[in-house]
């Protein structure tokens, strides 16, 4: 399934698509995106380059067991999310985004497009392990998931959701709209620079003359 909406922040067409087995591109493309803060915080641990191991691991999406979700800017891979089967209706989620996109609510569709799809596959709980520093993470995970449940072990926060009910309506709506409208606004401000720009007066320069009197 291919989803496409027009970011508001500035004009480009995020789609989102299902990702089938072995998609190592997309994988690799995503990976490199990320600086090693990202890689931390997804990995929770210095990984400069995946192993082969774990780079099969995320390329086995099945669509049953192992769903995930891809988000594309054109043709480049900007971020995915994915959620794999635990046992007894639960599954794992897990999400990055490439630096250059976070921040723009990239990761809260993929998350929440995810989430549905596990929802329709039959999940019935979701389990996120978080760094405990990773603010922004456990605060789109509230977003989305407002009755969750948290439990510290350590430097994680484990994030537990009931997916029965999930909104499969755009939570982000708001988030749209006054993204919409911040642009708006940027864009008059910058149109009334550009006319003051026009209506200032060019300064002139003095006139310089050569020679003397004439004999």
């Amino acid at each position: 399934m291919t989803t496409t909406t027009v970011h508001p922040d500035i004009g480009a067409a995020v789609r989102l698509r299902d990702l089938g087995p072995g998609e190592e591109d997309v994988l690799d493309a995503v990976f490199a995106g990320l600086s090693a803060t990202s890689r931390y915080r997804r990995f929770h641990y210095g990984t400069p380059a995946l192993t082969p191991a774990v780079r099969a691991s995320l390329a086995a999406v099945d669509g049953e067991r192992h769903l995930a979700v891809a988000a594309f800017v054109g043709d480049e891979p900007v971020g995915i999310a994915r959620l794999i089967a635990t046992g007894g209706g639960r599954a794992d989620l897990a999400v990055e985004v490439v630096d250059a996109w976070q921040g723009r609510g990239v990761g809260g569709r993929l998350v929440h497009t995810v989430l549905v799809r596990g929802a329709e596959a039959g999940f019935t709980t979701v389990d996120a392990d978080v760094l405990s520093t990773n603010g922004p993470m456990l605060g789109l995970l509230a977003g989305l998931l407002p009755d969750h449940t948290r439990r510290v072990s350590g430097p994680e926060t484990r994030v537990s959701a009931s997916l029965e009910g999930l909104a499969v309506n755009n939570p982000f709506a708001g988030y749209e709209r006054a993204a919409q409208h911040r642009a708006e606004l940027l864009a008059a401000s910058r149109d009334r620079r550009l006319a003051r720009l026009r209506r200032r007066p060019r300064p002139t320069r003095p006139v310089r003359t050569t020679g003397g009197d004439a004999a």
